[in-house]
């Protein structure tokens, strides 16, 4: 096919200056694809992007799909968040014990943090886990990771999709009780 595609243009070639404006614009669009198609031969497909941030080169006309949007939100969150910002709290995420009938609580206060990977940790209200016994000199060490929570299924084709992710948070109860030593429990 592509050699007739040769041949067809130049067989053109002699008569290049008898086109009229419908036939330039046919050629004119012709070399574009026929440029297209010269660079896709030689640079490979998508799988063979040197290693680095990589993003989506938008154009009219393109068809977008699943693995285009998951990767415009990797790029911008990546450069956003993990080299711009890099890891650890944000603003809030204040952690305080509380009392009551209950028993003892810890209360993670709402706030924003970004993982190492660059995900973001919102916390929008207050969050508890009960307290475990220990000694009042014990230290408490309380996390925070990423979660992602499906919802809104729709129907694609013969089986339910999420349609959106909730972006949360998942705690781990605060654990492992160690002697802190007399500088830190100075710093509270």
């Amino acid at each position: 096919m592509l050699e007739l595609f040769a041949f067809v243009l130049d067989d053109l070639q002699p008569h290049k200056a008898t086109l009229d404006p419908r036939g330039r614009r046919l050629a004119r669009a012709l070399a574009g694809h026929a440029s297209a198609l010269a660079a896709t031969a030689t640079t490979g497909n998508a799988g063979d992007c040197p290693p680095g941030l990589r993003r989506v080169s938008h154009f009219a006309g393109e068809l977008l799909g699943v693995d285009d949007f998951r990767t415009e939100q990797d790029h911008v969150l990546d450069r956003r968040n993990r080299l711009v910002h890099g890891a650890g709290i944000v603003d809030g995420l204040a952690v305080t014990v509380t009392t009551d009938p209950a028993g003892a609580r810890v209360v993670i206060a709402p706030g924003l943090a970004f993982a190492p990977d660059g995900s973001e940790i919102f916390v929008d209200a207050p969050s508890t886990l009960p307290l475990p016994a220990s000694g009042s000199d014990a230290a408490l060490f309380v996390q925070l990771a990423y979660r992602e929570v499906p919802c809104q299924p729709v129907l694609a084709g013969s089986t339910s999709q999420p349609s959106r992710v909730v972006e949360t948070f998942a705690r781990r109860s605060p654990c492992c009780p160690t002697r802190m030593p007399l500088a830190s429990r100075l710093r509270r």
